[in-house]
């Protein structure tokens, strides 16, 4: 099977060109407060000034603020003391997060648009938990990595919806298949459109890099790409990669969490993980995927997010 090319332009060209014309950019409030939060001589009035142009986010900041991992001995009412309770990096990482969620057409509550949404929040979960778990000082960054992992996917479905969610998006497959019949049929995966739209969005190139091997951790053909990357990017890429499969074990409701595939996975075994630990992370991305989606306003309805947010039976 493959794909049209429209008006003789490569496929990926029309794709990539045609990002001006749908809703899929960091805001202006995001930008503004991934640049102030960026300087550590900020003061917070100041980015609680910029955050204030998007009612949006600035409720999404006081609920944070006022959640139960926040929360102290008494609620917090201000914009600016809600933003010293969260930090600098806590504060960017829900103003891309709200812009993130911004691009997601959610109408449907148990469409593929959602079931993407709640995935990639689930990952960047996973990511932050597993992060804190091994010791590595790069939670937020991971965060964000795992909130626009699968952009690359979204741009797709919303660019080619029908043909997307009937090609792609079949559950009786599992990731790796579905991500060959992309290149196959495209000449390009997910992945790789991810890493050039965070390009153009100014990300990190880092967080580029991340995107666009995530797919290549255990694969013959992405030993070498990985082992090229920088120390921190690669870091960066095992916590991903183990959040990504452990978030998928999750949506599949399975009761074994740690399969073979888990377990011999690059990423497993450069942290140093147990089934003992990653039982734990499980527990904590149950707990702090509700309280994120409730911060977004958003309630457990799907499916995927059941199988997120609910114990399996004890056997």
């Amino acid at each position: 099977m493959t794909m049209a090319q429209p008006h003789g332009r490569s496929l990926y060209d029309a794709v990539t060109t045609s990002l001006q014309d749908m809703p899929l950019s960091l805001s202006t409030v995001a930008m503004a407060v991934i640049r102030l939060t960026s300087d550590p001589t900020v003061s917070f009035p100041r980015i609680a000034r910029a955050v204030s142009a998007d009612a949006g986010l600035t409720t999404r900041i006081m609920r944070k603020a006022n959640s139960a991992f926040y929360a102290g001995n008494a609620p917090v009412r201000s914009l600016p003391l809600a933003i010293l309770k969260l930090g600098l990096a806590a504060t960017r990482s829900l103003a891309i997060a709200s812009s993130v969620h911004a691009m997601f057409r959610l109408g449907d509550p148990d469409g593929v648009e959602v079931s993407l949404w709640r995935h990639s929040l689930g990952v960047a979960i996973g990511s932050k938990c597993i992060a804190r778990t091994a010791g590595l000082p790069i939670e937020d960054e991971v965060y964000v990595t795992g909130l626009v992992h699968d952009i690359g996917k979204l741009v797709l479905l919303q660019r080619f919806p029908e043909v997307y969610v009937e090609h792609f998006c079949n559950p009786a497959e599992d990731e790796e298949t579905r991500l060959r019949h992309e290149v196959t049929a495209l000449g390009f995966s997910h992945a790789d459109l991810g890493s050039d739209i965070l390009s153009q969005w100014n990300f990190g190139s880092e967080t580029i890099a991340v995107v666009k091997a995530h797919h290549d951790l255990n694969s013959e053909s992405g030993t070498a790409h990985h082992n090229g990357m920088d120390k921190d990017a690669r870091v960066s890429l095992y916590v991903l990669c183990l959040a990504n499969a452990v978030v998928r074990r999750l949506e599949s409701n399975q009761h074994v969490l740690v399969t073979p595939e888990i377990a011999e996975s690059a990423a497993y075994r450069h942290l140093g993980f147990t089934e003992s630990t990653v039982k734990v992370i499980v527990d904590e991305i149950r707990e702090r995927l509700g309280d994120e989606l409730q911060i977004f306003g958003e309630k457990h309805s799907s499916v995927m997010q059941r199988a997120l947010t609910t114990h399996p039976p004890r056997r």
